[in-house]
C-alpha cells in the first residue's frame, strides 16, 4: 500500500529568489561553496528539492549542489529574480 512520506533534508544556504506559476513556487539557495539547489513546491501534488548527482548521507546532510549553468539553462527567471543576469 502506497502512503506519503515526508523527509527532512538540511543543508546550508542562502536563500536568493523565490518566483511562481500557477502551479508551483520555485525557490532559489546557493551555498557557501557557490552550487545551488531549487525548491519547488506543487502544493497537494509534493515539493521537491533539486541537487546534484549526490545524495544525502547518513546525517540527513546533502552534499552537493547543481551549478549555475545547470540552474540557469532549466530556470532563468528564478537566476534573473535572484539578480544572477
Amino acid at each position: 500500500m502506497e502512503e506519503m512520506q515526508t523527509v527532512e533534508i538540511r543543508f546550508h544556504g542562502e536563500k536568493l529568489a523565490t518566483t511562481s506559476t500557477e502551479d508551483v513556487v520555485y525557490t532559489l539557495y546557493r551555498t557557501p561553496r557557490g552550487d545551488y539547489f531549487v525548491h519547488y513546491d506543487e502544493g497537494e501534488a509534493g515539493a521537491y528539492l533539486v541537487t546534484g548527482m549526490s545524495a544525502a548521507v547518513p546525517n540527513g546532510h546533502l552534499q552537493e549542489g547543481i551549478s549555475e549553468k545547470h540552474a540557469r539553462s532549466i530556470w532563468p527567471n528564478l537566476l534573473s529574480a535572484a539578480g544572477l543576469d
